[in-house]
Formats: C-alpha cells, structure tokens, sequence
C-alpha cells in the first residue's frame, strides 16, 4: 500500500516493527486540503478529534489531508506491507476514500530508495 498522511502514522498499526517497506513517489497526483469534518457533530461510526493536552472534543472543523489527480504532479510517500485484512480494516477506519491501484504511477523516491521492485500501490 502507499501510504502518504496519516496512514503513515505507527501507533494505528501493528506491526511488528512499524518501519515502511520503502519510500516512493507517486506521479501524477498531488496533496490537497480537500475534506472537513464538523468535530462538533456526532456521526455514527466516525471517529473525532480529542486535544490530547486537555482530553477535550473541541468545537472545531477538522481538516484532512487528500490527493487528487494532477497532471504533472508528484506525492511522495511510504510503501508498506498490508494483508487482505489489513485493507478491510482500512476500508473500515477510512470510510470516505476510493482504493485505486496506482502500480503503475510510482517512481523511486527522491533519496534514490530503491524497493519499488514488485510493489502494489494502493492509496
């Protein structure tokens, strides 16, 4: 899987080791502040944002980060190894994104990484 935000982040997985299997780029998309969530509105099954300092569920609109298709673009990113359980548990937790096989967009990553090899890319 290609991993670029928040999916990166090891304290939602368990693995054994929470290192990505390499870093890569993926061409043609790019980064975007594109989705809000009202923190203040409860929506069953979605999760909300509690400041970690106070403990509180701040009445705030919560940005997330998302890519999009962009011609000449370029996002740059982790590889990590998932099972088919792991993409049903992200399919849960993520909820409003479309898994899109992007094999065939990704590049070795700027530091010249090169684990790219018989990769799948889904983001």
């Amino acid at each position: 899987m290609f991993g670029y935000a928040s999916l990166l982040d090891r304290r939602d997985r368990d693995d054994d080791d929470g290192r990505p299997a390499g870093l890569a780029d993926l061409t043609g998309y790019r980064r975007s502040w594109g989705v809000a969530m009202d923190n203040s509105l409860d929506i069953p099954g979605y999760k909300y944002y509690v400041d970690p300092a106070t403990g509180s569920r701040p009445d705030v609109f919560v940005a997330f980060l998302t890519i999009s298709a962009s011609p000449g673009g370029r996002v740059n990113g982790a590889l990590i190894e998932v099972s088919a359980g792991d993409l049903v548990e992200l399919d849960r937790r993520e909820r409003n994104y479309a898994r899109v096989d992007v094999t065939d967009r990704l590049a070795r990553a700027a530091d010249g990484t090169d684990r790219l090899a018989g990769a799948a890319g889904v983001t």
